[in-house]
């Protein structure tokens, strides 16, 4: 399943890498994740993040695995900025790790699991589907 995970920062471009980073430490992510920085096809020159971070699941990750890990990470950044995550067609905004937004990001990407996830496909731009901000 692919999903690209987006962090609106336009005043500390390197929190999106601080958060590439983290995951790439975990080792379950690490495992079962492949993972890259990338360009952001929808950064402007004006305002959008410049880079995002595409991502494909094996079929052995857990959603879990990913919400615990952005959790780990935004415990350790109280001040980071919100987190937009891409998945079939759909995004959405965790703005923190409160209980419901982890489960919104769990049944989101066991949703796109259940459909087949994004394997042929790329999750749509920002704002398109489901967008459930906290």
């Amino acid at each position: 399943m692919k999903i690209q995970v987006q962090v609106e920062a336009d005043d500390d471009p390197g929190v999106i890498r601080d958060l590439y980073q983290w995951l790439r430490a975990d080792p379950d992510i690490r495992r079962h994740v492949s993972m890259e920085l990338a360009p952001s096809p929808l950064a402007s020159e004006t305002m959008g993040a410049a880079e995002i971070i595409n991502m494909v699941l094996s079929q052995s990750f857990t959603a879990l695995n990913l919400a615990l890990a952005y959790a780990s990470w935004k415990s350790a950044r109280p001040t980071a900025p919100p987190v937009t995550i891409h998945v079939s067609g759909g995004s959405f905004t965790l703005n923190d790790t409160s209980e419901q937004a982890l489960q919104r990001l769990v049944q989101a990407l066991q949703s796109a699991e259940g459909e087949g996830g994004t394997t042929d496909t790329e999750p749509g731009p920002p704002g398109a589907g489901a967008s459930g901000a906290e």
